[in-house]
């Protein structure tokens, strides 16, 4: 009977001090010698009972400060969002090593850094064996208020992979019409690529990688909806992610399950933004060779055919519509306008290409401006349109012109 009295004795103690569990060690130095919870009093005395209790609490507080328990209680997770987003281990293998490419970025303000966003290292090249270079694409908002560029423009700060290394940046180019900013880091070491694919395809699996305020990563899960928006500021290139975005989202990576870099994504309501990492990737090219970005201006806000509710896709059959673009709205006194193509026109193709995404035809737009800034041509670009209630097709030829559609 003394014994099992010993025994309950102990687990009342034990559940009376949270803290203090009986056989619980700590081993706060290599080769210290463990802490242990001493033995339930038995002898019944108020005075023996309030040592043993005096003494648990002494150990307890010992136990709370080990470094290897603080080590321990930093190893949980910090982000649910992040652990329920990655769940396999080739998934997590593979995140790994395209996070390398993710950076955080911030600006300094009355002598503290605040943090703005995430940002892709895209390009890097070396001029001698300790002198390297880099550039990151990141959100616009980084240095933009209601797309506004800061004045005076902060200092800004680029922090990579692994915590330790932040580093002053400078902004070479910000574009308001594709939420881009474009910035140079200079190190003494090189820098690892991500692998770049080409742009997110509709209903694509993708991750959503970010880095916080402390330079950790967030990861999210999702899908590239089946969804276009001609009405967002003459984004029409915009895509749209099904999840939400981890702490620092804005201007973080998009990848698919191979790893490769997708695009950008921008916070948007009601759901995130996906700029295709083809397009930054064709601004890059074209500022780094002509320290501009030209863009044709057609005036024009359309949808593809192919979105379109199928019922409606089925009444455009009907005049042997089956490609091309709706147009939802025309600029006020803009070329197009002045060559009468009016709301609810479908242009069946642009140069002849009639079967191409809104992020795709955006690419094309911005290669009809690289060949300009090449031989300065300015051609004509040539439109099918039809109208519907006629059903009568014509060409319409808008004078080519371009805008930079950017601040530096």
């Amino acid at each position: 009977m003394r014994r099992r009295r010993k025994q309950t004795a102990e687990g009342k103690g034990a559940s009376a001090l949270k803290k203090a569990k009986p056989g619980e060690s700590s081993t706060a130095q290599a080769g210290a010698p463990q802490s242990r919870y001493p033995p339930f009093s038995t002898s019944g005395k108020i005075n023996d009972l309030q040592k043993w209790n005096e003494e648990c609490h002494k150990i307890s507080d010992m136990l709370e400060k080990d470094p290897d328990r603080i080590r321990y209680a930093a190893m949980e997770p910090k982000d649910s969002g992040t652990t329920n987003s990655v769940q396999s281990p080739g998934d997590k293998m593979m995140i790994l090593r395209a996070a390398r490419g993710v950076v955080h970025v911030s600006i300094m303000h009355d002598g503290e850094r605040l943090p703005q966003c995430s940002g892709i290292i895209i390009r890097h090249w070396s001029e001698t064996p300790a002198c390297h270079h880099a550039i990151i694409v990141t959100c616009s908002e980084a240095v933009c208020i209601e797309g506004r560029k800061l004045d005076p423009l902060p200092k800004l700060s680029v922090g990579l992979s692994g915590k330790k290394t932040v580093l002053d940046a400078e902004l070479l180019y910000l574009s308001d019409h594709y939420d881009i900013a474009l910035l140079r880091i200079s190190l003494d070491f090189p820098l690892e690529l991500p692998s770049v694919g080409h742009g997110p395809e509709y209903g694509q699996e993708v991750f959503v990688l970010a880095r916080d305020d402390d330079m950790s990563l967030g990861v999210r899960h999702g899908n590239v909806k089946w969804l276009e928006e001609s009405n967002i500021l003459g984004r029409d290139f915009y895509m749209f992610l099904s999840c939400d975005l981890p702490v620092g989202g804005n201007g973080g990576m998009v990848i698919d399950h191979s790893g490769k870099v997708r695009g950008m994504v921008v916070s948007w309501d009601p759901h995130p933004a996906v700029i295709s990492i083809s397009t930054i990737v064709k601004c890059d090219d074209m500022f780094r060779q002509f320290n501009r970005v030209a863009r044709p201006i057609l005036g024009l806000n359309v949808r593809t055919i192919a979105m379109l509710d199928v019922q409606l896709q089925e009444d455009l059959s009907d005049i042997d519509i089956n490609s091309g673009y709706l147009i939802d709205k025309v600029q006020y006194d803009s070329d197009a306008e002045n060559h009468g193509i009016k709301l609810g026109h479908v242009i069946i193709s642009i140069n002849g290409r009639d079967a191409l995404t809104l992020p795709e035809l955006e690419d094309y737009l911005l290669s009809i401006g690289l060949d300009y800034l090449r031989d300065n041509s300015m051609n004509d670009i040539k439109l099918i349109v039809c109208e519907l209630r006629s059903g009568v097709r014509r060409e319409v030829a808008l004078p080519a012109r371009f805008s930079d559609a950017c601040q530096r």
